[in-house]
């Protein structure tokens, strides 16, 4: 069974669901049949307890055509496990990186947080203004699910993420994707993918966004299904196995209402005081990523 050789690994809110779908239009590419598997990232709270023939399993419908079999988790770029794991299975595996301007990434991964039922508290200010309490308990040993996820100080410090992937992997099998670049210029960063994937430069039809924004019609309901899941997780029965036909089953249920849960939703605005506090904050950060860049993005460094 071949293995996948190309690894969408984040950041969340930066365009990967964009990238996955791009690929799967491609002939020469085969993406897993569940866009984010979390196989690799065994060190983080929403990783799936895969047994390693059902994760290959999802790229069974690969042909001999498919020169690139490709998935993308955007935990792995936050997982201390995955870079060892993943070289471990896929020791030539190339890496995809989305960044954005962290000042914006940030209030957009707390809508996602929201939407995905980790997060309770709906105002950012009120939440950015909570972000030092949170990353002391985390380091206090506080080690819960709902610190590892809503801790958007250092989800949104990319650099120092990007330094572990660096650190494991030659730096010419990692490519960059910015998203400024993936909304002024899709074609362009398309044809950007399609080279570092060494695959043929095809045109689109469209290049449209994927992943827009999205709220919860009854946001209880969305953190009652989260639990089930996680019970199910606890209790050993997350493994997706022929045996285990009914909890798959209650997985396909739970998804289909999780699905009509949901409805497109807008940006919340955020004060000027609050904006420019966060901006000033990730100041450094952007500096840092200038240099991983190498690439000027003072126009980060301004608030919005």
């Amino acid at each position: 069974m071949r293995h996948p050789n190309t690894f969408i690994i984040g950041a969340p809110k930066c365009g990967t669901t964009t990238l996955c779908e791009w690929l799967e239009m491609h002939p020469a590419a085969a993406v897993s049949a569940i866009k984010e598997p979390n196989y690799f990232n065994t060190d983080m709270a929403d990783a799936k307890s895969w047994q390693q023939r059902d994760y290959l399993d999802m790229f069974s419908h690969a042909l001999e055509v498919h020169k690139v079999l490709a998935e993308g988790t955007t935990s792995y770029l936050y997982s201390e496990a995955a870079p060892g794991k993943i070289l471990d299975m896929s020791p030539d595996a190339r890496f995809v990186i989305c960044l954005r301007n962290p000042s914006t990434m940030i209030r957009s991964l707390h809508r996602q947080r929201i939407f995905d039922g980790y997060e309770t508290e709906q105002d950012f200010e009120t939440c950015w203004d909570h972000q030092a309490s949170r990353e002391v308990s985390w380091r206090s040993g506080e080690k819960t699910p709902f610190l590892e996820m809503c801790r958007y100080r250092d989800a949104c410090s990319l650099s120092t993420h990007i330094g572990r992937w660096i650190a494991a992997v030659p730096e010419w099998r990692i490519h960059f994707v910015v998203l400024d670049d993936l909304i002024e210029n899709p074609e362009r960063s398309w044809f950007d993918l399609c080279d570092f994937c060494g695959i043929d430069r095809l045109g689109l039809h469209e290049y449209a966004s994927k992943n827009v924004v999205a709220v919860r019609r009854f946001p209880a309901l969305s953190r009652a299904l989260k639990g089930v899941l996680r019970l199910r997780k606890s209790l050993g029965v997350e493994v997706p196995g022929k045996s285990l036909g009914i909890p798959q089953a209650l997985r396909r249920v739970i998804h289909r209402i999780d699905l009509m849960n949901a409805r497109e939703g807008s940006k919340s605005p955020v004060s000027s005081d609050v904006a420019s506090a966060v901006n000033n904050f990730f100041i450094p950060e952007v500096e840092k990523l200038e240099v991983i860049l190498s690439r000027d993005l003072s126009h980060w460094k301004v608030s919005s």
